[in-house]
């Protein structure tokens, strides 16, 4: 007889190191070591004095294998080098198909009892001189496979009746290195009982506290779907195991994805961040509903907590490395005449700003300095992308008022040569802004043309994308559900105005000024678009990397507000479907497919990954540290095999209504 347990491993090395640095009072400083691996982290402590951030624990840094060097800050004293490779065997929808012989007995589906723990119970009477083959499948893709023969096994064993075998299955993905299967294999029932019963399998768990919180018989509801089965509740995620044979991870999610949760009468209605909308029946509703609520209440500190127990306090695999990013890729741009500032390099300028920003090379750090107070939050115009001696800046609305002036601000604007300020908002909301002491560049005061785009603010896209919830429920026609929701009407005018400022950059040769009123929203979508329409860099892996770890993470949108805090909207996934229309339209220009926007979207929604968890590169600092990133992915996955870039100076992209498409993303699970 076999019975079979499958149990996720966690498998890493941890090793430490010094290493030699050089550094200043003022700046950033340089460290070099010799790399034997490819990717490492530095865990690196600071002295305990002249510290910017008092709360900021560690610094760190990534050092290139290639050049085997990279910045830090400076005041550094030591540095612990760690690689770690994790997995969570729940999210990879495990299976087990054990045959004999050639004959196909079963495929089970493990029972989890934590996130990389499970339990699979297997008992049937094996044939003398049959074979067991164990295939392990991650949905329907083999990744692992063995063969036993148990007659081998109790040969060579000191009981010749039953015994134990753990056996390391390693497998064939890019997620796990392997999976161990215990098997006890006994003469008879009796026997086996006794010997299964005489050994705790717990003890050989992962450390993970991702523990059981409550299973309970339920309904599972989604559209057209009404499946029973068994929800199972951790402190972190919400997985359904059905009943009956059901291929879809429909019902399973993160419970910080949850978006809003009623309790019903009968049953209880969940919306998700990503546009799914679940309803649980069962015979205790309220239990199911009290659990959940208590879970994801402080939602970082439970983000915090799942990173940090999956990790088992160690760091993340993928350093966080923003600072690096953009240094390398300022250097990439090469400008005429600009230069690295490090006047923010403490997060004294602009606390919502990135360490390292790029001015005109003849404007000092004391104009910067000037200009930044009178701007909102401090965000001076700083630029994000340069040709030549053309430039795009992105800022803040000014702090202009009824009759108020900035002779700074405005020499800025001549010194830097800004010819053109796309202006996101409506004209009418940026004049409103003037009763409040803000307000917009006057032509009349600065050497530029400004131009309203009518693009809304948070509230207007986060009501569109609720009414979104309809596309899934299907109430009424799909195609007067989306245009009512008004959604592909603030895709248009976003592709437009970044079409707009990707023209002016590019046939005109002239700089120019993006912004809306706080420089991180409405501002994020239209500079990081319009580098996409006009540097094929961008349209790489890598490129898209930094474009978003640039104009996304290190310039401050605000993440965690936006998607987990009491200032929901979902900017990023509007950018996101924007992405998605330009790859439609013109997909050979792209490394990467649409499929790539929906994983990143995933990944943003989620809580799982640590760059969505902070609203700036100052916040992102310590919490990167302690959890996952998105980078961490198999990018053959993603990978547009049709990849063939042309010679566009600017993307041609429709915005007409005709040419814009659903993304899948929002119906995916409903089709």
């Amino acid at each position: 007889m076999v019975w079979v347990r499958i149990l996720g491993l966690k498998s890493f090395e941890k090793f430490s190191a010094t290493a030699a640095t050089t550094y200043s009072n003022s700046g950033l400083g340089y460290i070099s070591i010799d790399p034997n691996t490819k990717f490492q982290i530095f865990h690196i402590k600071p002295k305990t004095f002249n510290i910017p951030n008092k709360k900021q624990k560690f610094y760190t840094v990534y050092i290139r294998s290639e050049t085997q060097e990279g910045l830090v800050p400076s005041h550094i004293l030591k540095i612990q080098r760690q690689k770690i490779d994790t997995v969570d065997v729940c999210e990879m929808d495990i299976k087990l198909q054990v045959k004999i012989d050639n004959n196909q007995t079963s495929l089970i589906k493990p029972s989890y009892t934590n996130a990389n723990s499970a339990k699979t119970d297997f008992i049937t009477e094996v044939p003398n001189g049959s074979k067991i083959s164990i295939v392990i499948k991650s949905g329907n893709e083999n990744i692992g496979f063995t063969n036993i023969d148990p007659k081998d096994i109790l040969m060579h064993s000191e009981n010749d009746t039953n015994t134990t075998i753990d056996i390391e299955i390693y497998t064939q993905s890019f997620k796990v290195h392997y999976l161990v299967v215990t098997m006890c294999i006994g003469v008879n029932e009796e026997e086996l009982d006794c010997f299964t019963n005489s050994r705790s399998f717990m003890r050989i768990n992962s450390k993970s506290n991702d523990s059981v919180v409550l299973q309970e018989k339920v309904t599972m509801v989604m559209g057209n779907l009404n499946v029973p089965g068994t929800i199972i509740i951790t402190p972190f995620k919400a997985f359904f195991s059905p009943e009956t044979f059901f291929h879809s991870d429909c019902f399973n999610f993160p419970l910080m994805c949850i978006k809003t949760i009623k309790l019903l009468p009968r049953s209880l209605s969940i919306l998700l961040k990503d546009l799914r909308h679940i309803e649980i029946l069962a015979d205790d509703i309220k239990s199911i509903n009290d659990v959940i609520c208590e879970h994801t209440t402080n939602a970082l500190e439970k983000a915090i907590l799942y990173h940090v127990s999956i990790n088992q306090g160690l760091m993340n695999t993928q350093p966080y490395d923003e600072p690096y990013i953009i240094s390398q890729e300022f250097s990439r741009l090469s400008g005429e005449g600009f230069r690295i500032s490090y006047i923010n390099a403490d997060y004294r300028l602009c606390e919502s700003y990135p360490c390292l920003l790029f001015f005109p090379a003849h404007i000092s750090d004391a104009v910067v300095s000037k200009v930044s107070e009178f701007r909102s939050r401090e965000r001076v115009p700083a630029i994000t992308w340069c040709r030549g001696s053309t430039a795009l800046y992105r800022s803040s609305q000014p702090k202009l008022g009824l009759g108020k002036r900035s002779s700074d601000d405005e020499n800025f604007f001549s010194m830097a040569k800004i010819r053109y300020v796309i202006d996101a908002r409506p004209g009418m909301n940026a004049k409103a802004n003037r009763l409040k002491g803000k307000g917009y560049e006057l032509e009349d005061n600065y050497p530029i043309k400004l131009k309203f785009m009518d693009i809304q603010n948070i509230h207007h896209v986060t009501r569109s994308f609720e009414a979104l919830i309809d596309l899934g429920n299907r109430k009424g026609d799909l195609w007067q559900v989306l245009a009512d929701s008004k959604w592909m009407s603030h895709i248009n005018l976003i592709l437009d105005a970044s079409l707009c400022t990707a023209n002016h950059l590019i046939y005109e040769k002239a700089s120019v000024l993006v912004h809306c009123s706080d420089g991180w929203d409405r501002t994020s979508q239209i500079c990081a678009l319009s580098q996409v329409l006009i540097d094929p860099f961008y349209r790489t892996f890598t490129g898209f990397r930094v474009l978003v770890a640039k104009d996304w993470f290190a310039f401050g949108h605000k993440f965690y507000d936006r998607t987990f805090g009491n200032d929901y909207s979902p900017i990023f996934l509007l950018f996101l479907d924007c992405m998605f229309q330009i790859i439609v339209q013109i997909p050979e220009e792209f490394e990467y497919n649409t499929e790539f926007m929906s994983y990143i979207a995933d990944c943003s929604v989620s809580g799982l990954c640590g760059e969505f968890l902070a609203n700036c590169e100052k916040d992102r600092n310590d919490v990167f540290l302690r959890t996952a990133s998105v980078w961490n992915f198999d990018w053959r996955k993603y990978r547009n095999l049709d990849y063939a870039p042309g010679e566009h100076k600017v993307l041609p992209v429709s915005c007409k209504a005709q040419d814009l498409r659903l993304w899948e993303f929002f119906i995916r699970y409903y089709e």
